[in-house]
């Protein structure tokens, strides 16, 4: 038997016992499940109470003028980036659910993806994925389930001009995304690091090997 068929004898025998569902993952399930639920929870619970208890457009002090709740409904996107124009409300309200769902299954499929296939699972990464699909599942509820489209209340217009009003759904997405940007922009800084510090040791391993060769 070749030295390369052993290796690969030996691979396929560690894979073997090495078990789908390892400790770390049901870690990472239960702290992910706790994020999305009250995640979730918050959304709808905040949106439910603005549509009941406030009058639509109309722009109510919260925290002074600092903070203001003002009750509006988005068939578009976050931050009430889109369009209410009847013409094309129900367009924009389909293809946002589209590609709500398409992240939400593709979240979901990547992480049975990562079991399945026994790969290494980034704690910190798979929680930023987790605030992702806890905001896009939000949304996702409004522009399955209400004629209207997406519930937006919170509005910041006061010190910030032109900034859209938005909800907790759309805060975890864009919360989430800038932690993402950020995260690979440290990885990739990191891996660098590490591939100068490997290239310097194996220079300084053949300079060390050199001088030994010319001593002798």
């Amino acid at each position: 038997m070749s030295k390369m068929s052993k290796n690969t004898e030996i691979n396929s025998k560690s894979l073997a016992k090495t078990p789908y569902f390892t400790k770390q993952h049901l870690l990472l399930l239960i702290t992910s499940l706790l994020i999305i639920i009250i995640g979730i929870t918050l959304d709808q619970v905040t949106k439910i109470y603005v549509s009941t208890n406030y009058s639509k457009g109309v722009a109510n002090d919260f925290i002074g003028s600092f903070l203001r709740i003002t009750y509006v409904t988005n068939t578009g996107a976050a931050f009430g980036i889109g369009t209410n124009d009847p013409n094309s409300a129900l367009a924009f309200r389909i293809i946002f659910a589209i590609v709500s769902w398409l992240v939400a299954f593709g979240l979901i499929g990547y992480l049975v993806y990562l079991i399945i296939k026994r790969k290494q699972i980034k704690f910190g990464l798979w929680l930023i994925l987790a605030c992702v699909f806890t905001g896009d599942v939000g949304n996702l509820i409004d522009r399955t389930f209400y004629k209207d489209g997406v519930i937006d209340m919170f509005d910041i217009s006061a010190w910030l001009s032109n900034f859209g009003i938005f909800n907790v759904a759309d805060a975890f997405v864009v919360c989430s995304v800038i932690a993402l940007i950020i995260y690979f922009v440290v990885d990739m800084v990191k891996e660098e690091h590490d591939k100068n510090k490997i290239a310097t040791q194996k220079a300084q391993a053949i300079e060390s090997k050199d001088i030994s060769g010319d001593k002798k």
